[in-house]
């Protein structure tokens, strides 16, 4: 598998978030940075989202890391899956 950039994982998180949310992928929230809930995911559809990336990706989130500030908005969940799939990711562009 090669190695995935920050901006491939974030538009596959984005469009899935738009999907469960039946918007157009580019428009589920104003920014990757803001809460996730305002996209009108709540949290049973973010538990769903959580285990679609998990699907997607390959990976599997330690109930350790299951804490909402992981999960937050896109920029975290983007984080959170990079730390899982080695790539090397900063919140900080």
């Amino acid at each position: 598998m090669y190695a995935m950039h920050k901006e491939e994982v974030a538009a596959i998180v984005r469009g899935k978030v738009a999907e469960m949310t039946n918007r157009q992928p580019e428009e589920p929230l104003q920014g990757d940075e803001e809460p996730i809930q305002n996209s009108g995911l709540d949290s049973v559809m973010i538990i769903n989202l959580i285990v679609s990336v998990e699907r997607r990706f390959d990976i599997l989130f330690d109930d350790e890391e299951m804490l909402i500030e992981n999960f937050s908005s896109i920029s975290r969940i983007t984080a959170s899956i990079l730390g899982k799939i080695g790539a090397e990711f900063s919140l900080e562009r």
